[in-house]
């Protein structure tokens, strides 16, 4: 009986370390006008937080990253990124997590113009009285000036019904 006890704890336990992160998932982010510009995907890897475009709004998925450098410190992508497409680089990498929905320590980098930024990202859930639904916060700072965008939580299927 004290085997069988044991072994459910440390199921629950093992559950309990491998459920998500409330930031992983499909995300939208918005400008300051509220207009959507694309769908991403954040995830955890190696236990470090990453986040792709899967969809840029109002672009063709063949657009390249021709703005950018051609190369980053640590970036997880080998190549010339000006040659590669927007979609499917990890944008968002190697952030180290803080606690459950806060990242930090890692990098940003804006595929419009290059510039890359240390990352932070919050996750605010809709229970709280500020949100009113599920909300990551990304920031990105340059020595001690930050701005943050306050994404949406997306899905697939408003990803796949999303037309360009």
């Amino acid at each position: 009986m004290k085997k069988v006890c044991l072994m459910v704890v440390i199921f629950v336990f093992a559950a309990a370390a491998a459920a998500a992160d409330p930031c992983e998932g499909y995300w939208k982010s918005i400008d300051e006008d509220g207009e959507v510009t694309a769908f991403w995907r954040i995830y955890v890897e190696r236990n470090l937080l990453f986040g792709e475009i899967v969809r840029i709004a109002d672009k063709p998925d063949s657009t390249l990253s021709e703005d950018v450098d051609p190369t980053y410190p640590d970036f997880p992508v080998s190549g010339d990124l000006r040659q590669q497409t927007v979609i499917h680089k990890p944008w968002i990498y190697n952030m180290e997590q803080r606690r459950e929905g806060h990242w930090r320590r890692g990098y940003i980098i804006d595929p419009e113009d290059g510039n890359r930024y240390r990352g932070e990202i919050i996750f605010h859930g809709s229970d709280s009285r500020r949100y009113d639904q599920d909300t990551l916060e990304v920031k990105g700072r340059v020595l001690f000036f930050s701005r943050s965008q306050y994404w949406e939580r997306s899905s697939l299927a408003e990803i796949e019904a999303h037309e360009h």
